[in-house]
Formats: C-alpha cells, sequence, structure tokens
C-alpha cells in the first residue's frame, strides 16, 4: 500500500468522526499498523493515545482527549453505529461532564464515564462509575453522549461534591439555559436535604433551588424595564402638553381619547447603543443617565400645530375689527 492510498483511507475515517480513528478501524479498511506509524512519520497523523491517531489538522484539547478515549472503548466500531447511547450505555459524566457542558470548576482527575455494568481499565487517567442512565439523561454533544447537566449534578452530589460547588454549577448551568430549575429539582429530588431542602421531595427541592438561584434579569429585560423608567416623565409631559391644545385641535372626543395613549417611542441605533453601554451601571443610576440620553425636557413650543389649526381662541370681548385680523393672520399662517 502507497502512502497516498493509506492517506486518503485514514482521511476519510477521521473526517467522519472528529478527526479522530482507530487503530482497529483503519485496519478494517485495510490499512496495517506498520503503515500508521509512517503516516506519523511523514507527519499526516498524530497519536493521541495508544491505538487512536488524529489529523495533523485536528485542533487539541480537553474534547478530543474525551472523545479519543471514547472511541477507544470499543476501537473497530465508528462513532455512528454506536447508537444514542454509546458503547454499550458508555455515557460521559460527573467532573467530565461538567467540563464539557462549561459548568462549575470542579477538578476533573480522570476522564471519567457511567457504564450500566462494571468496567475496567489499565488507563491511569480514565475512571468508570456503574449506573443507569436514562436516554432523557443523555445530551448529544455532536455526537458525544454525555450525561445532561441535571443527571451530572444528580451523580455528582452522589459522589459526596460539596453542596456550594454544586450550587455554582447549578446557577451556570440554569444561566446558560442547559436545564430549568423544575428540571433540576425532578432529578435531585432523592438528595435535597444535601442542598438544605426541607425534605427529599421534589416540591422542598423546587422551594430550595428558588432559595439558592435568583434569576437574574437579561440584558433585553433589563433595557426594556429601564426605557420605560426614562421615558415615564416624558410621558406624562406629553399628556399634560396634549391636554392643554387638544380643544384648539377640534378633535372628535374618540380621537383626542386615541391620541392620549402615547404610541411606543422607537429609539434610534445610537440611543440604543447609548442605553446598552449603561446597562452595567447601578440600577438607581440608570433610569437618569438614559433619561438624559433620549428624553430632552419638552416645552409648549416643541409642539407643532397643524397649518390649518387656530392658533389662540379670540376674546369674548373682542370688536368684530379684531375678529377680521385674527382671521386674516390665520389665513396669512
Amino acid at each position: 500500500m502507497r502512502i497516498g492510498e493509506a492517506t486518503e483511507i485514514v482521511s476519510d475515517l477521521a473526517s467522519q468522526q472528529w478527526g479522530l480513528l482507530t487503530s482497529a478501524q483503519a485496519k478494517e479498511a485495510g490499512v496495517p499498523a506498520f503503515m500508521l506509524s509512517r503516516l506519523v512519520d511523514h507527519g499526516v497523523l498524530v497519536r493521541v493515545r495508544h491505538g487512536v491517531y488524529a489529523t495533523s489538522a485536528t485542533p487539541f484539547g480537553t474534547v478530543l482527549e474525551v472523545r479519543a478515549q471514547w472511541l477507544a472503548l470499543d476501537p473497530k466500531v465508528m462513532a455512528a453505529d454506536r447508537g444514542d447511547t454509546g458503547l454499550h450505555g458508555a455515557v460521559v459524566s460527573h467532573e467530565t461532564a461538567a467540563e464539557l457542558h462549561g459548568i462549575g470548576d470542579l477538578p476533573s482527575e480522570a476522564i471519567t464515564f457511567t457504564t450500566p455494568s462494571r468496567r475496567q481499565t489499565k488507563q491511569p487517567e480514565v475512571r468508570f462509575h456503574t449506573a443507569t442512565v436514562d436516554p432523557g439523561e443523555i445530551a448529544d454533544l455532536d455526537g458525544l453522549p454525555v450525561t445532561t447537566a441535571a443527571r451530572t449534578v444528580l451523580d455528582l452530589a452522589r459522589a459526596g461534591h460539596e453542596p456550594g460547588h454544586l450550587t455554582d454549577l447549578m446557577a451556570d448551568a440554569v444561566s446558560r439555559r442547559l436545564t430549568t430549575k423544575d428540571d433540576l429539582a425532578a432529578a435531585l429530588s432523592e438528595v435535597a436535604e444535601i442542598f438544605g431542602a426541607a425534605g427529599n421531595t421534589e416540591s422542598a427541592m423546587k422551594a430550595r433551588l428558588d432559595e439558592l438561584l435568583v434569576e437574574e434579569e437579561s440584558s433585553e429585560e433589563q433595557l426594556t424595564r429601564v426605557v420605560q423608567q426614562a421615558m415615564a416623565p416624558i410621558q406624562r409631559q406629553l399628556q399634560e402638553l396634549f391636554a392643554q391644545i387638544a380643544p384648539q385641535l377640534q378633535l372628535p372626543e374618540i380621537t383626542q381619547l386615541a391620541a392620549a395613549q402615547l404610541p411606543i417611542v422607537d429609539l434610534s441605533t445610537a440611543a440604543s447603543s447609548a442605553v446598552q453601554d449603561v446597562l452595567d451601571k447601578g440600577a438607581e443610576e440608570r433610569a437618569q443617565m438614559i433619561s438624559d440620553i433620549i428624553t430632552p425636557a419638552l416645552h409648549a413650543g416643541a409642539f407643532h400645530l397643524p397649518e390649518n389649526a387656530p392658533r389662540e381662541h379670540p376674546r369674548e370681548d373682542a370688536t368684530s375689527k379684531e375678529l377680521d385680523a385674527a382671521d386674516d393672520k390665520d389665513n396669512d399662517a
């Protein structure tokens, strides 16, 4: 077999599973072990661990290491052929799952898997837990089966991690929308008392989560609330101004009522950007700062009347000559 042919075969295999392949998969495709060594020498492949290789263009990192160990659990089977729950139900779990989800800050001494039956390994960097993981407790991270955030917290609680660390992990998971407090309450009901709940029930855990995880407003919610606060003074000014000039406009009563319900004010791009810039300021400062940006004070002259609207009511004691002069002034306007 030539280098070019072997390169094409291993590249095709690796393209199907994150840039990785096993020596067993290569052998099944007709590439012998000695050829893999030559491909490493030529810079085509990089050895990740015993029996697992990556193409030289594949970025290295924690995720790649986990994927390599997962492939090594059954080196002959391609990732796509292992089913939704992986090899014999082998699922990435515990600290490794938390790291892949990007939640919490727990140290991970080994790559951890959970399998339904007992399993051992000579690899010191791999650890197995024996337990059943339901399909609904598995998240698919780009083809890699990983316990969901809620199941991950449960596994770590069962393993004896400090409640304070797990609370931080749960807060991260909720804020990143990986789970909800309801899902956490259902998953953690059996260990609720560990977190200080009144009992090991779902309702008690939900009540405790409401105490532990106080949800902050999103940026969009903050923007809406602060703009509403800032617009309140100008809305009152407009209502007062309209009440003063409405009689001069001689609008039907229903039109006046509709006009009094002021429309929503759309912010310009510049104003929206300025509002966003001050969202990180203290809550007491926000309304005033945004008010300074988008709500200049109104005065009577700021509201322009229609051209055909009378400018003022004539005095009751006005003479006919004065009335004619007022009419001429309005006509000129």
